[in-house]
């Protein structure tokens, strides 16, 4: 497939597969694809980002040059819906806020951060990031919240930390490559070892179960 976006949905993990127009369900553990859901969007090209809220409701930002396209999406229906063919500034990230149910978006060349109206697709400016500097290309990037509501950039190689009231980012470290689209899923905890295996394995085991989420990037 040629994938744009990431959005995780609990233990699930979605893409849009722009060479078939369809959304994809992957396995976050190999990517592989677990179910096709042709959500009606339909001829959807280039950079983009697709995000999912609980109630299986999702959007998807196709980006242009300095104006894209936002598409509202039933995931159980399988219908979607043209919000704007006039998305400014063109976007190439979006994340819903888990606590507010607050729709951000990321600009695809500037990197400012922006609030959107879901019904409208108008945007709302929180800052105007200065273009970021790195190894990496400058007009893709992915934008995650975590489930403790801290909100992450991926862009021109590197991984950023998010102010969501301010707009501002911190540099976490380079990543090495560049991501389009990142998303945190939910994975199971580590199956607790029989008595006797702790007593073999002494402390060691003490922090293996506390690791129930990880984190996947494209």
């Amino acid at each position: 497939m040629r994938a744009f976006g990431l959005s995780g949905l609990g233990t699930r993990l979605y893409t849009y597969d722009q060479r078939a127009d369809l959304l994809r369900e992957l396995d976050p553990a190999n990517a592989h694809t677990l179910a096709s859901i042709d959500i009606g969007a339909g001829n959807l090209a280039g950079e983009g980002a697709v995000e999912l809220g609980e109630n299986g409701v999702g959007w998807v930002a196709e980006s242009g040059t300095t104006t894209g396209r936002l598409w509202r999406f039933d995931l159980g229906a399988g219908t979607a819906t043209l919000v704007t063919d006039q998305l400014t500034p063109s976007l190439d990230g979006l994340a819903l806020q888990p606590v507010t149910g607050t729709l951000f978006g990321i600009s695809q060349l500037s990197y400012g951060l922006y609030t959107l109206d879901p019904d409208t697709g108008a945007t709302t400016a929180i800052s105007v990031q200065n273009t970021l500097s790195g190894p990496g290309r400058t007009d893709v990037a992915g934008l995650a919240f975590a489930p403790d509501d801290t909100l992450w950039l991926a862009a021109v190689g590197n991984l950023y930390s998010v102010d969501k009231l301010k707009g501002t980012v911190t540099l976490v470290g380079a990543t090495g490559y560049d991501v389009s689209g990142l998303a945190f899923v939910d994975v199971p905890a580590e199956p607790i070892p029989e008595p006797a295996t702790v007593v073999l394995l002494g402390g060691g085991l003490l922090g293996l179960g506390l690791r129930a989420r990880r984190r996947f990037r494209r």
